[in-house]
């Protein structure tokens, strides 16, 4: 195995922080990359689950309806999303799209101005934001879980920031939204 790894490798070159005669043979060096190259890499242990929540402001109070919002996200290309009735006493509806549970909640309250305030101090590129996001009458959240978030692929953080972007466009479709709070950005 040592002579055709030596093959494909390039040349030993010597250390050239040392003297040339007490450099290395190159014999020893071939062995490096053979130890880090085992076809078998361990795989990383996944993250633990962490949900997160972005919110729509609405323009005026609007019940949604996980069925309608489910045909919006179809409609806009989320083909393997479903509505999931409750599973437990207490615990809400919500919809699937593959591993990740899109929770719903709307509420006919407006987020504190001080909320809308910190917010708009931060959209820099949205003079008005504060005087638009000032006039909602409404919110819905979607929050996401995951089982456990991957480095890629459908439980990746990517495909979860993905589902809220498609929440967000499906919404708007059918409801008055003005804006949008993402509550973890700070």
């Amino acid at each position: 195995a040592e002579t055709s790894d030596a093959a494909m490798s390039e040349p030993a070159k010597p250390d050239r922080t040392q003297p040339e005669e007490s450099a290395a043979p190159p014999s020893t060096r071939v062995l490096a990359p053979e130890a880090s190259a085992s076809p078998a890499m361990p795989k990383r242990p996944s993250m633990p689950p962490q949900t997160y929540t972005t919110i729509a402001l609405l323009g005026s109070s609007l019940k949604v309806s996980l069925e309608v919002l489910c045909a919006s996200l179809r409609r806009g290309g989320e083909r393997r999303a479903e509505v999931r009735a409750a599973t437990q006493r207490g615990s809400p509806a919500h919809l699937m799209i593959g591993p990740i549970r899109l929770d719903v909640a709307s509420d006919a309250q407006s987020l504190a101005r001080q909320t809308l305030e910190d917010a708009a101090a931060q959209s820099f590129d949205w003079p008005d934001a504060l005087a638009v996001a000032g006039t909602h009458a409404a919110q819905v959240s979607f929050t996401t879980t995951v089982p456990s978030y991957e480095r890629t692929g459908e439980a990746s953080r990517d495909a979860v920031l993905r589902a809220h972007l498609q929440a967000h466009a499906a919404l708007a479709e059918f409801a008055p939204v003005i804006g949008a709070y993402y509550p973890a950005s700070g």
